[in-house]
């Protein structure tokens, strides 16, 4: 009997310790491989670039009547998003620059006008050129025309470093 009872204790050793071995075997190698995920977001925003041809246009051979200048200005638009593009002046009629002593202005402001529409007067007030968009990768190219109608007061600078001048300025700006 102690030959049997020592036998079933060395077997239930043996089971304990295999029993044992197997749990630390599988709590390190064989444990349950768990996944983990995430989720990006990303928001782009809108982006838009607008590219003048340059920074200074040279007028010159103005004379009383109708005087156009086609294609004066080329405009490059790029945009993720619909945009506006607007036209204005703080000084519509141009004026004399270096100013004399009593600057001179012309009567009539400055006209636009884009790829063939009617022109349309400079002003204060932002005018649209444009709507449109996203163009993508891809760009739009605008051409813009000027007209300055002259009259016979409209009178000629005595110094010869002196122009009439005022600023063209173009806003590209996303309308979402």
């Amino acid at each position: 009997m102690l030959n049997s009872l020592a036998r079933r204790k060395r077997i239930l050793t043996v089971l304990i310790g295999a029993a044992l071995l197997a749990w630390a075997g599988n709590a390190c190698h064989g444990a349950p491989v768990l996944d983990g995920e995430i989720q990006v977001m990303a928001k782009v925003v809108p982006s838009v670039l607008l590219t003048t041809g340059g920074a200074i246009l040279t007028w010159n051979g103005l004379a009383p009547g109708e005087n156009i200048l086609e294609d004066a200005i080329d405009l490059t638009v790029q945009a993720n998003v619909p945009y506006s593009l607007m036209i204005q002046s703080d000084v519509p009629n141009m004026k004399e620059q270096p100013a004399s002593a009593g600057p001179r202005a012309l009567k009539a402001p400055l006209e636009w006008s884009r790829e063939g529409l009617p022109f349309a007067a400079l002003s204060t007030t932002p005018a649209v050129v444009k709507t449109g968009g996203p163009t993508g990768e891809m760009h739009e190219l605008l051409q813009i025309s000027l007209r300055q109608m002259l009259g016979m007061d409209d009178l000629a600078l005595e110094n010869p470093n002196a122009a009439y001048s005022t600023i063209v300025r173009f806003t590209l700006s996303s309308t979402i």
